[in-house]
């Protein structure tokens, strides 16, 4: 089945709305760093010897034909990569697809390989993925435990030296890599930063070139311990081929039409973004009118999502709903409320049977969802239904038919499709029916073939508009099947007030904005990857294909470009925030000729500090006692604070009488709990709002190392009570602890308890925390 270019524009879901999705996802800046090690571990091509059909995958039988590595092949390479595996036993071994093992789009047989070390009575199991035509390492993850000895500060390599260590590890366990330049990427994104308290590990990521042309969507991750060994290894670009890498469309062409071509147009964005909650801040800002992000190199057409055309001459237009009837009144809802409702317009086979109903508490002002779920009779989790409510408003969030397993990337028996005229009916009025305030979205115009059909099913987008502008990252997608049942729904609602989008108005013109953004961009020559996946609900494959292309680079970044120009300060400015961000490398302006440097960018690159939009850290700022519990929650878990990752055990919506679910400090000090550090008390105060001072800070020392009991003990050392302003000292044992650990000192004889305590002072004390954990009794990291 061919797509139309309207339809394939309406499969992004993004005129200025997404800007750069594509991007997100293959976001990169390069350090150069050749291959080495071109021979492969142990490992020659050979022809399986199995003469019959093999049937270890879910997905079905395996051709040995195709089989080019055998089993025995595939578990000496793994021994043979990790030492550490001399003594483990292999559990179980199955040949799986490539798809089972994570390889998007490659489908090329697979060695799974199950592992299992026993120690005592205890015992590990873990897995490895070995391409059995190819002979790559595709993935490994060893706990932590199986290795003897954990690294802590000062590690035995350097990051230069893991980096070398790294190229030659990838370059034995990835054959087919042998002819490919590595390059590491200098950003980080997902979880990749490493904690500062617990064992050192240097999390890397590279992607490959071939023929020179770096490639998009080619990942290589490898994590190497302090130690010099390698724990973690992932690579998900096995066996693909690539076009010639001689492009007709020169650079300079590229950019002519990259300038050319490029329209903006003012939208609301989100200035704090977040994809599961409704932004708290919102900006104005010039977005391209359609995403370009790849322009291929043999034709000079500007290509989409799926490898295919994209038709600039069209803008996207917007069609406003004609409000019939009474608007939808928000009411909560039970779970059998949420259920009887979504029976009435989705797609839920009568032999289905609700099989979970479970209620989400929400937190920091989120709204409680149910997420529901039905399924066969035998309790199947490979084919069902799922849906998310919010149980406040009663308002369908998402709906989703679901295929996993044997058979998922199986395309449905296509039927005839529901005419577009009565799909735009049923979902108009769905929208104007059941979502608050449904007369500000408009539907993605379908009037020329726009909507997407995906066998049978058509897929309707609809976006919410303020004043006539665009509101990025809110809008509505709605999946009918050819009986105009729901079979797919996802959202992005709400808005929050409206009070800061009515002060926003534009003072940068039209043509000083793409002046910027022109400024702010190159092309560069790259390898696009796109496919590998199936459609949904159809299952309906989409082929990997690897495309020569230019795409919009950022200057400063030197990744993918998905910035905007804001309105108001003519800065460039993210939808998903700070581009540096927790982990990065780069040193911000106010930290170079610092006292503190070192100990301000280690903690720059383990998340503790995070630079903010100007690149500043402000080290000589004073710190609040909320900012100390919030910097040694980061030091013991990166991701704590991000509202987008899950919570660190469960908590109580109070934890403090000046700690709720609203507070800024509530997800850091809900860790400080789970470790024991701090107990909730709802009648008590924690005062995070109030400078800490140095006294105070000692003995948050003394519970962080596990010495509080200890220190009390301490309290009538000489050394504390010599101290000129001892008397002044309230925590004597926890300022003498801190004293003797070396992490904390005094100065011409007094300590300054009630002394503040800035950024550097507190990165400090981490810092000098970090380096002795290894001779602590008790992990900082828990």
């Amino acid at each position: 089945m061919s797509i139309s270019p309207q339809r394939r524009r309406s499969v992004r879901n993004y005129r200025a709305n997404a800007v750069g999705t594509l991007a997100a996802a293959v976001l990169f800046v390069f350090l150069t760093v050749p291959i080495a090690g071109a021979e492969s571990a142990g490992m020659s091509s050979s022809a399986t010897s199995a003469a019959e059909p093999m049937q270890n995958s879910s997905s079905g039988i395996i051709d040995p034909s195709r089989v080019k590595i055998t089993e025995e092949q595939a578990a000496a390479k793994v021994r043979e990569l990790f030492p550490v595996l001399k003594d483990a036993q292999m559990s179980d071994t199955r040949l799986i697809e490539g798809n089972e093992s994570g390889q998007m789009g490659n489908n090329d047989p697979v060695w799974q390989i199950s592992w299992t070390v026993q120690r005592g009575n205890h015992s590990s199991g873990f897995s490895s993925d070995v391409s059995a035509v190819t002979g790559d390492l595709l993935q490994m993850g060893i706990p932590s435990d199986i290795f003897s000895e954990p690294s802590f500060y000062p590690p035995k390599v350097s990051k230069q030296q893991a980096l070398e260590l790294a190229r030659k590890f990838i370059g034995k366990a990835v054959p087919s890599l042998q002819s490919q330049t590595l390059q590491e990427t200098k950003f980080k994104y997902g979880l990749t930063v490493t904690p500062l308290f617990g064992p050192i590990v240097y999390s890397l990521s590279f992607q490959a070139s071939h023929d020179g042309v770096k490639i998009q969507g080619q990942s290589i991750q490898v994590n190497i311990s302090g130690n010099g060994t390698v724990t973690n290894f992932y690579y998900a670009g096995s066996g693909l081929s690539f076009p010639p890498s001689k492009p007709k469309l020169t650079l300079t062409e590229a950019a002519k039409q990259w300038e050319q071509d490029l329209k903006l147009t003012l939208a609301y964005v989100p200035a704090d973004y977040q994809w599961n909650r409704v932004p708290e801040k919102w900006s104005l800002a010039y977005v391209p009118e359609i995403p370009l992000n790849v322009l291929d190199a043999q034709t000079g057409q500007w290509t989409d999502g799926l490898n295919q055309k994209l038709d600039i001459s069209k803008p996207y237009t917007y069609v406003a709903l004609a409000a019939t009837g009474e608007p939808y009144k928000s009411h909560p809802v039970t779970a059998e409320e949420a259920i009887k409702s979504i029976s009435t317009i989705a797609d839920i086979p009568e032999t289905y049977k609700v099989q979970s109903k479970q209620l989400n508490k929400g937190r920091n002002g989120e709204h409680d969802t149910w997420h529901l779920r039905w399924g066969k009779d035998n309790n199947s989790f490979y084919d069902g239904r799922s849906a998310q409510v919010d149980a406040e408003t009663g308002v369908l969030l998402s709906f989703y038919v679901d295929r996993w397993g044997p058979g998922a990337n199986e395309e449905a028996a296509e039927k005839p499709a529901l005419p577009k005229e009565k799909a735009v009916q049923i979902a108009d009025a769905w929208i104007l029916g059941h979502v608050p305030d449904g007369a500000s979205y408009r539907r993605l115009d379908t009037s020329a073939d726009a909507a997407i059909q995906d066998s049978s099913d058509v897929t309707l987008t609809y976006q919410l508009f303020y004043r006539d502008l665009m509101v990025q990252t809110r809008n509505i997608s709605l999946t009918l099947n050819h009986e105009g049942r729901l079979v797919g729904m996802n959202s992005s609602l709400g808005m929050g007030s409206t009070e800061q989008l009515d002060l926003l108005k534009a003072t940068l013109k039209p043509e000083e904005a793409k002046s910027k953004m022109l400024s702010s961009t190159q092309m560069d020559l790259v390898y696009v990857r796109s496919g590998g996946y199936s459609l949904s609900p159809s299952g309906k494959p989409i082929p990997v294909t690897m495309t020569l292309a230019y795409v919009p680079i950022d200057r400063e970044y030197g990744e993918p470009f998905y910035r905007m120009v804001d309105a108001i300060s003519g800065k460039m400015v993210s939808l998903y925030g700070n581009l540096q961000g927790a982990g990065t490398s780069a040193e911000p302006t106010d930290i170079q000729s610092h006292w503190a440097r070192t100990a301000l960018q280690t903690a720059i690159e383990h998340g503790v500090l995070v630079p903010d939009a100007e690149g500043k850290v402000h080290p000589n700022k004073k710190i609040t006692t909320g900012d100390l519990i919030r910097m040694v929650a980061l030091a013991s878990s990166p991701y704590v604070e991000n509202p987008n990752y899950n919570y660190y055990g469960a908590a109580a919506e109070k934890l403090y009488a000046d700690v709720d679910e609203k507070s800024p400090y509530y997800r850091s000090v809900n860790y400080w709990i789970g470790t024991g550090w701090l107990k909730a008390d709802g009648n008590e105060k924690l005062h995070p709002e109030a400078e800490i001072t140095r006294d105070l800070l000692a003995g948050y020392l003394a519970k962080i190392t596990g010495y509080e009991k200890l220190s009390v003990r301490l309290g009538t050392a000489a050394s504390v009570s010599g101290l000129k302003d001892s008397k002044a000292i309230v925590n004597p044992g926890a300022v003498e602890l801190a004293l003797r650990l070396g992490l904390m000192n005094a100065k011409e004889g007094s300590f300054r308890p009630q002394g503040n305590v800035t950024v550097a002072d507190a990165a400090t004390i981490l810092y000098r925390l970090a380096r002795i954990q290894g001779e602590l009794d008790r992990p900082l990291s828990r």
